[in-house]
């Protein structure tokens, strides 16, 4: 396709995971349109932009109310807020001065490049589900093309306070050239209960993407500062707070704690935090170490880039974040998962990594823990070599192809 403009949507800086997909958005689409114009929409554009003026894009403001805005949503169940954002633009008029920066963005010459994680799905509330479509309604309205890229969808057990949304689905994800489900679970839902014929299944777009080129995302280059592994033996161990969903904190800390107390000796570890929110998590994990110089925390919030360098030093990881295993997995870096979605089943199957899927929906106990640990003590090197074959493989294959396509 002839684009000369892109607007990137669904990365933050809030998480690694969405930040390397929005540094790798970037790269691959500056490597097959040099001279196009990439926008990235972001919750605070102005401090973002003083933040990160490294990064080869402009950003544009993007929330809930924008969105509502732009689409004309405003419906009986929001009319208080409706209410407040159009008393706010009266007096400042930046709805208005938003509204015409999007004008001026998407044409027929524009594609939207949609890399949110999880959007559209039942488990979020029903404005969460009316963001995620407002921006495809307004894009349609524009005539720009839409792509979703590999994400995960559903379920879509909408009750009758959501049942609107399910006629929003139909109308407008048909709308979008293409849409890659992450998992099969996702894209066999929106086959068979939408109908779509616009699906297809790739992996992570973090898994596809071969190298990073600095030059194409950055005006200079980034310098990386992260821990340096002194030892042979090093472990990471990346606890999610998202666990404290399905599990107590007690239940948490006691899982990583029997993890820690039950690897060789031999082993450094080192706490890391994947996202901001689990930080916490990490010093109370390591307060139960406070003695302990085998077990390091590491406080400093690495950014994606650091993380990816940091993690090659790794002999294995224990993780609990998505990308925290993606990144692991593009270094040949081999884990054991404790999860709780088909995310996490469907990427160890993919590298067939079974064995060290720890579902914590069907429980996980002490012998299974235990069990994974030594295997993959014994293992690592063989199991490094298995993911390196597969990677290989993956990245055979490029999402952002699709932008090529007529």
């Amino acid at each position: 396709m002839s684009f000369d403009t892109f607007l990137i949507v669904g990365g933050n800086f809030n998480n690694k995971g969405a930040e390397a997909m929005m540094y790798i958005a970037i790269c691959e689409i500056r490597r097959r349109f040099p001279q196009a114009e990439i926008y990235t929409l972001v919750g605070n554009a102005k401090l973002e932009e003083k933040k990160h003026s490294n990064l080869r894009t402009v950003f544009i403001e993007d929330n809930v109310e924008v969105r509502r805005y732009l689409a004309r949503d405003f419906r009986l169940e929001k009319i208080k807020s409706f209410l407040k954002y159009c008393i706010l633009n009266m007096v400042t008029g930046d709805l208005k001065k938003i509204e015409k920066i999007y004008n001026q963005i998407l044409t027929s010459k524009t594609a939207i490049v949609d890399i949110s994680g999880y959007g559209l799905a039942s488990n979020w509330p029903i404005a969460a589900n009316m963001n995620y479509i407002n921006l495809i309604r307004y894009a349609k309205k524009h005539n720009t093309t839409v792509y979703l890229f590999p994400q995960s969808f559903g379920p879509f057990e909408y009750n009758n306070s959501k049942v609107a949304i399910e006629k929003y689905i139909k109308e407008y994800l048909p709308y979008c050239k293409t849409i890659f489900a992450r998992e099969k679970e996702g894209a066999d839902l929106l086959q068979n209960k939408y109908g779509l014929s616009n699906v297809r299944v790739s992996t992570d777009l973090v898994l596809e993407n071969k190298n990073l080129d600095f030059s194409l995302v950055f005006s200079h280059r980034p310098s990386l500062i992260y821990p340096k592994a002194t030892g042979k033996f090093n472990i990471a161990v990346l606890p999610n707070y998202k666990l404290l969903e399905n599990k107590t904190e007690k239940e948490v800390i006691s899982f990583f704690v029997k993890a820690i107390e039950c690897i060789n000796v031999r082993y450094k570890i080192y706490l890391v935090s994947h996202a901001h929110e689990d930080l916490e998590l990490c010093r109370k994990i390591k307060s139960c170490f406070e003695d302990s110089e085998r077990v390091e925390l590491v406080e400093q919030e690495l950014n994606c880039l650091e993380y990816s360098a940091f993690v090659t030093q790794m002999n294995f990881a224990i993780a609990s974040r998505y990308h925290s295993i993606v990144h692991a997995y593009k270094n040949d870096v081999p884990c054991i998962v404790l999860g709780w979605a088909t995310k996490y089943v469907e990427l160890l199957a993919l590298f067939e990594q079974n064995n060290y899927m720890l579902d914590i929906r069907k429980g996980v106990g002490e012998e299974k823990l235990v069990s994974a640990i030594k295997e993959m003590e014994e293992r690592y090197l063989l199991e490094s070599q298995k993911i390196s074959s597969i990677r290989k493989v993956v990245q055979g294959q490029n999402c952002f192809d699709i932008l090529m396509e007529e």
